[in-house]
C-alpha cells in the first residue's frame, strides 16, 4: 500500500505544530506517522516539540522546500519511507513556502514513486487574519489558494463579525475550500475525521490555481544558541525590543530556553502576541537555549549586541 502524504500549511504562527499534534493524537493515533519538517532558520525548535510527544520527526533545514531546499524534499520523503516504512507522512513547510510549488513537487515525485498525495490544509490565524495577509500577500493567499480545508485558529479570541469577514475574504480568495472554523480543543474524532477529508468542487479552483504569481522570498533568519541561563524577565525585554522594530521587520520568534530558577519554557511569538509556557523536561537534558527569528531586513549587527547582554 503507498504511503500517504499529508501537507499543513499556515503562515508564520498560525498554529501548525499544534494543529499536527491534534491530528495525530486524535486521528492517526493507531497509525505509523512521521513528520517532514521544513525549518526556514538554522535551529530547529519544533523537533523537540514533536519528539516530547512521541511522535517521529525528520527535518529540513535552512531554506524553504519550494525554493532553495526544494531538491531535499524527494530525498527527505524516501529517506523516512525507507527508514520507518510509515502509513503516512505530514509534511510542515516553513510558514513562508509557497504551498501551491509544494504541492506540485509532490505530485511529480508522488507520480513515480511509492506514495500519493492525500490531504492539503492550511491553518489560518483568524484573530490577526489582516496583519498576517499584509506581510506578504502572495505567500498568505496562495496558501489559501493551493488549500482543500482551510482550520482557523485563535477564533475563540474575535468576535462573530470579526469571523464572518475572515471567512468571507477567504472563500473570496478560495470558494472551493472547506472554512473550518470551530475551536480546535472541542472538535471530537468523528467530527475531525469529517472534517479533513471534504472533498472539493476541483473546477471551481482550476482557473485560480494556474495563476502564477512571483515568488520573492526576501525573508530571513537570525539564530541564538547559548549555553547560559536565560530568564522568562530578559526574554520578554527582548521581545518588547523586537515588537519596536529595533532589529528590523521580524515576524515570528520562536525558542526553547532555560531559566535557572523556572527550568526550560517554550517561547512564541508573533506581533502583538507572545507566549511563554513551561516546558515537561521528562524526556531532555540540556540546558541549551534556542531561538529563531525570521523576518525582513534583519538588523544583525544589532541583533549581535543586543544578545552579548545575555549569550
Amino acid at each position: 500500500m503507498a504511503t500517504k502524504i499529508d501537507i499543513i500549511s499556515g503562515f508564520l504562527g498560525a498554529g501548525k505544530t499544534t494543529f499536527i499534534k491534534k491530528l495525530v493524537k486524535d486521528l492517526y493515533i493507531d497509525t505509523n506517522v512521521v513528520i517532514l519538517e521544513n525549518e526556514f532558520g538554522k535551529v530547529n525548535i519544533d523537533e523537540g516539540t514533536f519528539q516530547r510527544e512521541s511522535i517521529q520527526v525528520k527535518s529540513i533545514q535552512a531554506g524553504c522546500i519550494c525554493c532553495s531546499s526544494s531538491m531535499y524534499l524527494a530525498k527527505g520523503i524516501s529517506e523516512i519511507i525507507s527508514e520507518f516504512q510509515p502509513d503516512r507522512i505530514i509534511i510542515e513547510p516553513t510558514g513562508i513556502a509557497k504551498l501551491s510549488d509544494v504541492k506540485r513537487l509532490v505530485m511529480e515525485e508522488a507520480s513515480s514513486n511509492a506514495f500519493e498525495l492525500d490531504k492539503i490544509i492550511t491553518i489560518v490565524d483568524a484573530k490577526n487574519y489582516h496583519v498576517r495577509a499584509l506581510i506578504s500577500k502572495d505567500f498568505f493567499e496562495d496558501q489559501i489558494r493551493a488549500s482543500e480545508v482551510i482550520f482557523l485558529s485563535k477564533t475563540d479570541l474575535i468576535n462573530d463579525e470579526e469571523l464572518s469577514r475572515v471567512k468571507t475574504e477567504i472563500n473570496r480568495i478560495q470558494p472551493a475550500c472547506q472554512v473550518v472554523d470551530e475551536v480546535w480543543d472541542h472538535i471530537p474524532t468523528d467530527r475531525l475525521k469529517e472534517l479533513v477529508d471534504y472533498t472539493q468542487d476541483t473546477s471551481k479552483i482550476e482557473h485560480k490555481l494556474a495563476m502564477r504569481i512571483n515568488h520573492k522570498n526576501d525573508f530571513d533568519s537570525y539564530e541564538i544558541v547559548t549555553e547560559k541561563p536565560l530568564s522568562t524577565e530578559q526574554i520578554t525585554f527582548f521581545i518588547e525590543e523586537i515588537s519596536t522594530g529595533t532589529f528590523g521587520e521580524i515576524h515570528r520568534v520562536k525558542g526553547l530556553c532555560y531559566d535557572k530558577e523556572k527550568g526550560m519554557y517554550s517561547i512564541d511569538y508573533v506581533p502583538k502576541e507572545l507566549i511563554i509556557k513551561p516546558v515537561n523536561t521528562e524526556h531532555m537534558n540540556s540546558e541549551t537555549s534556542k531561538l529563531c527569528l525570521i523576518g525582513r531586513q534583519l538588523e544583525s549587527d544589532k541583533l549581535d549586541q543586543a544578545i552579548q547582554q545575555f549569550a
